[in-house]
């Protein structure tokens, strides 16, 4: 390796290119708009038995490289073959489509899309799609009504103390109100974020706030006690 020649692959890069023609993963990858991730690929072995292979890259030093014919060869073959693909998609019949089929043509679309916006080559790779359903505005308004009753339906049951401190909890200012509104022992509860925050807590659960409400109760039965 003392004269700089590697083995006899890189010196067939050498001599068939020379250096200034010789194409890595960074100029590759701007080039293309692609991610490393998708080079390689290209060359170890598409996903699509359609998409164009890339030679498998050659060596200068530590250096990945392609000469610059096969690096144009595989971006020329490559935009064909995503032309195709819209062109074909433009033809076909979704329903006649699998999800991955469709969803792997959304993707192109989309980064074509996006592309044409930007004037920036995107990697269909680096999009990543998720299907949202709109609601009317009368399918909204009632699944709302339908979330309140159930938050009706299961506060019905909340005491007193219960509701204040969970109405603290949520809304703190409301705290100084309802330490006001709270029997004597438990004004000073409400003016501790802490105790706000861990006691409306338990409030949500009924295992947590049978044992919150047990010691809430003693708290109580301890300064009617003291007050005799």
């Amino acid at each position: 390796m003392a004269d700089g020649i590697g083995n006899e692959q890189e010196l067939e890069l050498r001599t068939r290119s020379g250096l200034h023609q010789l194409i890595g993963y960074a100029e590759l990858m701007k080039a293309s708009g692609v991610s490393r991730s998708t080079l390689e690929r290209a060359w170890r072995g598409p996903w699509d038995a359609n998409e164009p292979h890339l030679p498998k890259p050659g060596k200068i030093g530590s250096r990945s490289v392609w000469t610059a014919e096969d690096a144009n060869a595989w971006l020329l073959a490559r935009a064909r073959w995503q032309c195709g693909m819209v062109a074909e998609m433009a033809r076909v019949n979704p329903n006649d489509l699998d999800p991955d089929q469709l969803m792997d043509s959304a993707r192109e679309l989309t980064a074509q899309a996006i592309s044409k916006h930007t004037g920036q080559p995107v990697d269909p790779d680096d999009i990543d799609l998720h299907a949202t359903h709109v609601l009317p505005a009368e399918e909204f308004v009632a699944a709302e009504v339908r979330m309140f009753e159930t938050f009706r339906q299961r506060f019905a049951h909340f005491g007193f103390m219960r509701a204040a401190l969970l109405a603290a909890w949520l809304l703190p200012d409301l705290a100084p109100i309802l330490a006001k509104a709270a029997p004597e022992p438990f004004h000073k509860i409400f003016r501790h974020p802490e105790h706000v925050r861990n006691l409306g807590a338990a409030c949500l659960h009924e295992d947590s706030w049978t044992d919150a409400g047990r010691n809430l109760a003693n708290l109580r039965a301890a300064h009617e006690s003291g007050k005799k």
